[in-house]
């Protein structure tokens, strides 16, 4: 599975490389290794798209550091400036990374060809596998099959975090494109077992950052083929699903940012606050968010 992580933020909202290794060491002391997980550094519930480049890459290099090649990690590399996504990409390749997560070129929506043009650009510009993050609420698009398979073609695709709220298109992607690049499940164990039943090949997991030996243990049962009990783990964790799509709702992606940060906390590993324009949640939705947290732990 991908593992996502949280950047950990001092009470001034400066990004705290520290805490972020000491939070990595939560992780794996929840059974997190290569045999079970990749980690997600500078990802979108990592609040990359709030920080600067030079945070960006110190925070990766801290991960790297404290993960030490005992697992694989994912650097996300998105932004609006494909100069800026060459430099990243390049630290991250440097840096030791496996592979870089991009966003297709976002703010305004693009077309098939400027999205062509985009990752062969990357490509040529550096030596280093891509997958692609197809987040429909950032980009403004949702990108086919059919645009997979060309973009396969042109560019170092090595597999698609796919977050589409279409089961049956994630679904086709891995019948017609599954032995050509990875399909990772971006909605996460939320569609256990159907997603695995579907050939998707993983999944990548919020619930990793506050509950890592059950979301290992929900991905061991995957890779076994015991759907059912992995059917259990998953509607376990459904008042938290449920408070996520509460939260969603009210305050959208931020606003489980905050949940999901919350909830580590509550779990023994300190997150400090969300960048603005992340909120804290409320005293109510904290009194809802321990309750879950009791009945889900």
């Amino acid at each position: 599975m991908l593992a996502i992580c949280l950047t950990p933020m001092t009470e001034d909202q400066v990004p705290d490389q520290e805490a972020l290794k000491r939070h990595l060491r939560f992780m794996l002391q929840g059974g997190l290794t290569d045999e079970n997980s990749m980690m997600i550094i500078n990802g979108s519930t990592a609040e990359a798209h709030s920080l600067g480049i030079e945070d960006r890459k110190r925070l990766l290099e801290a991960a790297l550091e404290e993960i030490n090649g005992r697992m694989g990690v994912v650097a996300g590399c998105q932004h609006t400036d494909i100069n800026v996504v060459t430099e990243l990409m390049k630290h991250a390749k440097s840096a030791g990374a496996s592979c870089a997560m991009v966003l297709p070129p976002y703010y305004y929506r693009t077309s098939e060809e400027g999205l062509l043009d985009f990752y062969a650009r990357l490509s040529d510009r550096c030596d280093m596998d891509i997958v692609i993050y197809n987040n429909v609420s950032a980009s403004g698009m949702d990108i086919s099959v059919e645009m997979y398979e060309k973009l396969i073609a042109h560019a170092k695709i090595a597999g698609v975090k796919e977050c589409t709220n279409d089961f049956s298109k994630m679904a086709e992607a891995a019948a017609a494109l599954g032995d050509k690049m990875v399909i990772i499940s971006g909605h996460g164990i939320i569609y256990e077992p159907y997603s695995a039943i579907a050939g998707v090949h993983t999944f990548n997991s919020s619930e990793a950052c506050f509950m890592p030996g059950y979301a290992r243990k929900v991905w061991e049962l995957r890779k076994e083929g015991n759907y059912e009990e992995e059917k259990k783990m998953r509607d376990h964790l459904r008042p938290y699903f449920k408070l996520v799509s509460e939260i969603s709702g009210e305050q959208g992606a931020n606003g489980v940012i905050s949940l999901i940060k919350y909830l580590t906390d509550l779990a023994g590993s300190y997150m400090g606050p969300g960048k603005t324009p992340v909120v804290p949640l409320t005293e109510m939705q904290k009194d809802r968010a321990r309750q879950v947290f009791a009945q889900i732990r």
